[in-house]
């Protein structure tokens, strides 16, 4: 097992390196949990069966890991987009969402709106939108109007598009809008319907209902989204869209090397 995961299964169950290789070669011998929590304790520091279990847990999680890891990046490759600094991000991954959130820019996709915009040319346009070097940009959009793009609103709309699906998939914005929406509380309301409907009055409870996202139970969020969906609830997340919008800005900005507006402006 590489030396990344040894280290962050030992943090992670707060025991020592040499525990965790020591059980890993155990695994690989073939020997049971009970097993090596019972005969096998001068080899793991007297590890309980618990802990043995949590490490072959964790063990089990990094060898599918690798496997995924080997198919991004020969994925990747394959497109001619693994640059060493994108493959060493991969190789010491040990979050899966971010392994994919590294993945997700070359993974394959339907067609979209941003598909469409960049076919028609526009993708130069978003770049100069993005990096605020253009001082009108509806006189800017009017150089892109052609046969597919009708009109300077039409090719701004594409442009929109390209930088909405860029910042979608850029791992570290998507990284940091979760960690807002960590913070963030969930909020439900009755609708109209619900004062008129008998069936509501059992989501009565969640009829004006605030909780952190963090702390929501499974069982009440799912009775929430079932009252949504039977019209009865209105749910928001009311997380701070100036900051969402800053952050994004600004951490798309240092991921590829565009100015800020700050820079942008001198």
């Amino acid at each position: 097992m590489k030396e990344i995961y040894v280290h962050f299964i030992a943090e992670r169950l707060d025991v020592k390196a040499w525990q965790v290789e020591n059980c890993v070669d155990l695994f690989e011998e073939g020997d049971t949990i009970p097993f090596i929590s019972r005969y096998r304790k001068e080899r793991t520091g007297g590890l309980a069966d618990v802990e043995v279990a949590q490490i072959r847990h964790w063990t089990d999680v990094f060898t599918e890991m690798e496997k995924r890891k080997a198919t991004i990046l020969s994925t990747i490759e394959a497109q001619g987009g693994l640059t060493p600094d994108l493959r060493e991000a991969v190789e010491t991954c040990v979050n899966s969402t971010q392994l994919e959130d590294l993945y997700l820019p070359f993974r394959p996709k339907r067609r979209t709106r941003a598909t469409a915009a960049r076919e028609a040319g526009l993708e130069p346009l978003a770049d100069k939108l993005f990096g605020e070097k253009v001082a009108d940009p509806v006189r800017e959009a009017q150089a892109f109007v052609n046969e597919s793009v009708p009109s300077a609103e039409a090719a701004l709309g594409g442009a929109r598009d390209i930088l909405a699906e860029r910042f979608s998939e850029t791992a570290r914005v998507r990284e940091t809008l979760r960690g807002i929406f960590r913070s963030c509380r969930l909020v439900s309301k009755a609708t109209k319907a619900a004062s008129q409907a008998p069936d509501a009055l059992k989501y009565k409870s969640y009829f004006n209902y605030v909780e952190p996202l963090q702390r929501i139970a499974p069982h009440r969020l799912l009775a929430i989204l079932r009252a949504r969906e039977e019209g009865f609830l209105t749910v928001r997340i009311d997380a701070d869209a100036g900051r969402c919008t800053k952050k994004l800005y600004y951490d798309h900005c240092q991921e590829n090397g565009y100015p800020g507006p700050r820079q942008a402006e001198q």
